[in-house]
Parts: structure tokens; C-alpha cells; sequence
């Protein structure tokens, strides 16, 4: 009998899992800009030698966020990629 999960490939595992932490990354991006940019009155006068809606700010700070977090989930898909899914199941 073979399994639904017996298709994938272990790249395919860590794509799928690395694509579906992109997908809260961009979410979280997202709203973190409109949180950045609706508080930045409140704030600005925090801020000392940048302006408040300074976009290299915003660009570069967004890049680094995805990039840590691409990282971040690169490292369990990696092991989850290894991991034949029947044993974790039986395991479990």
C-alpha cells in the first residue's frame, strides 16, 4: 500500500515546508509595514537621524526579516526532509 506522503521527494518536502514560511513571512512583513507606517507619528520623535518614513529603512529592514526567517525555516525543513514520514507517524 503506498502512502500519499511515499511521492515526495525530500527536496520536495523542504520546499513545501520553506514555501509555506515564505507565505507567513510575507504576511508578517506585510503587516508589520502597515503597524511601521501608521505609528510612525507616534514615534518619530523617537527616532534620532532617520527620518520617520525613510523607505531604505523600511526595504532594508523587511530583506533582513525574510532573510533570517527564510534561515530560520531552512534549517528544520532539513531535517524534516530526512525524516521518512511512515516512521514519524508509526513513532507517534
Amino acid at each position: 500500500m503506498r502512502c500519499y506522503w511515499d511521492h515526495f521527494q525530500s527536496g520536495q518536502v523542504r520546499q513545501m515546508v520553506v514555501m509555506q514560511a515564505a507565505c507567513v513571512l510575507a504576511l508578517g512583513v506585510l503587516i508589520g509595514i502597515a503597524v511601521a507606517l501608521t505609528s510612525t507619528r507616534a514615534l518619530g520623535s523617537l527616532l534620532f537621524g532617520v527620518p520617520s518614513l525613510d523607505p531604505l529603512t523600511f526595504v532594508a529592514m523587511s530583506a533582513w526579516m525574510i532573510a533570517i526567517g527564510l534561515f530560520a525555516s531552512y534549517v528544520p525543513a532539513g531535517r524534516a526532509s530526512n525524516v521518512n514520514p511512515m516512521e514519524s507517524l508509526r513513532r507517534d
